[in-house]
Protein backbone atom coordinates (compact mmCIF):
# COMPACT_ATOMS: atom_id res chain seq x y z
CA UNK A 1 0.00 0.00 0.00
CA UNK A 2 1.26 3.46 -0.91
CA UNK A 3 2.36 5.36 1.68
CA UNK A 4 -0.80 8.61 1.97
CA UNK A 5 -0.60 9.90 5.74
CA UNK A 6 2.64 11.44 7.27
CA UNK A 7 4.29 10.27 10.61
CA UNK A 8 2.55 11.41 13.32
CA UNK A 9 4.11 10.87 17.42
CA UNK A 10 0.55 8.85 18.62
CA UNK A 11 1.92 8.91 22.40
CA UNK A 12 1.68 13.02 22.31
CA UNK A 13 -1.52 13.03 19.82
CA UNK A 14 -3.26 11.03 22.57
CA UNK A 15 -2.88 12.68 25.16
CA UNK A 16 -3.94 15.88 23.20
CA UNK A 17 -7.32 13.75 22.06
CA UNK A 18 -7.60 12.76 26.05
CA UNK A 19 -7.41 15.74 27.32
CA UNK A 20 -9.54 18.20 25.19
CA UNK A 21 -12.95 19.36 26.55
CA UNK A 22 -16.41 18.98 25.98
CA UNK A 23 -15.02 16.33 24.82
CA UNK A 24 -12.98 14.13 22.87
CA UNK A 25 -11.45 15.20 19.88
CA UNK A 26 -8.15 16.09 18.10
CA UNK A 27 -7.10 18.33 14.79
CA UNK A 28 -4.22 16.37 13.13
CA UNK A 29 -2.12 19.47 10.88
CA UNK A 30 -0.84 17.71 7.93
CA UNK A 31 -1.83 14.19 8.86
CA UNK A 32 -1.88 13.78 4.88
CA UNK A 33 1.38 13.75 2.87
CA UNK A 34 0.63 16.81 0.91
CA UNK A 35 1.00 15.40 -2.53
CA UNK A 36 -1.82 13.10 -1.98
CA UNK A 37 -3.75 15.94 -0.44
CA UNK A 38 -3.15 17.76 -3.48
CA UNK A 39 -4.38 14.54 -5.69
CA UNK A 40 -7.86 14.44 -3.62
CA UNK A 41 -8.18 17.84 -4.20
CA UNK A 42 -7.96 18.00 -7.37
CA UNK A 43 -10.03 14.70 -8.17
CA UNK A 44 -13.13 15.86 -6.01
CA UNK A 45 -16.12 15.11 -7.63
CA UNK A 46 -17.81 18.72 -8.56
CA UNK A 47 -20.60 19.59 -6.23
CA UNK A 48 -22.50 20.21 -9.42
CA UNK A 49 -22.05 16.30 -10.52
CA UNK A 50 -25.28 14.24 -10.81
CA UNK A 51 -24.33 11.43 -8.42
CA UNK A 52 -24.33 13.48 -5.42
CA UNK A 53 -27.73 13.68 -3.11
CA UNK A 54 -28.94 16.64 -2.09
CA UNK A 55 -30.31 16.69 1.10
CA UNK A 56 -32.24 19.56 2.66
CA UNK A 57 -34.93 19.19 5.23
CA UNK A 58 -35.47 20.91 8.71
CA UNK A 59 -32.89 17.89 10.05
CA UNK A 60 -30.26 18.22 7.60
CA UNK A 61 -28.49 20.10 5.38
CA UNK A 62 -25.48 18.03 3.33
CA UNK A 63 -24.85 16.19 0.32
CA UNK A 64 -24.11 12.80 -0.22
CA UNK A 65 -21.81 10.72 -2.26
CA UNK A 66 -22.51 7.05 -2.85
CA UNK A 67 -21.30 6.39 -6.57
CA UNK A 68 -17.94 5.38 -4.63
CA UNK A 69 -16.85 3.11 -7.67
CA UNK A 70 -16.93 6.33 -9.65
CA UNK A 71 -14.24 8.08 -7.64
CA UNK A 72 -10.65 9.06 -9.44
CA UNK A 73 -8.42 6.05 -8.03
CA UNK A 74 -6.76 7.78 -5.08
CA UNK A 75 -9.65 7.95 -3.39
CA UNK A 76 -9.99 4.04 -2.94
CA UNK A 77 -6.32 4.36 -1.66
CA UNK A 78 -7.56 7.25 0.32
CA UNK A 79 -10.37 4.66 1.85
CA UNK A 80 -8.28 1.25 1.66
CA UNK A 81 -5.55 3.14 3.91
CA UNK A 82 -8.75 4.19 6.52
CA UNK A 83 -9.85 0.91 6.52
CA UNK A 84 -6.59 -1.16 7.08
CA UNK A 85 -5.82 -2.81 9.91
CA UNK A 86 -2.95 -1.01 10.41
CA UNK A 87 -4.69 2.54 10.61
CA UNK A 88 -7.24 0.99 13.24
CA UNK A 89 -4.68 -0.27 15.59
CA UNK A 90 -3.01 3.63 15.44
CA UNK A 91 -6.61 4.77 15.81
CA UNK A 92 -7.21 2.55 18.98
CA UNK A 93 -3.63 3.53 20.11
CA UNK A 94 -4.73 7.49 19.68
CA UNK A 95 -8.37 7.02 21.09
CA UNK A 96 -7.82 4.47 23.70
CA UNK A 97 -10.47 2.45 21.96
CA UNK A 98 -10.34 -0.99 21.25
CA UNK A 99 -11.51 -3.32 19.02
CA UNK A 100 -12.10 -0.54 16.46
CA UNK A 101 -14.05 -1.70 13.30
CA UNK A 102 -14.01 -0.55 9.95
CA UNK A 103 -16.93 0.28 7.82
CA UNK A 104 -16.43 -1.17 4.12
CA UNK A 105 -19.73 0.39 2.80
Amino acid sequence: MKKIINEHDVIELSKKFINKDPFHHIIIDNFLIKEFAKQLKENFPNENDHSWWKYDNPLEKKFAFNAINELHNCFNEFFSCLNSKEFLLWLEKLTSLNGLIADHD
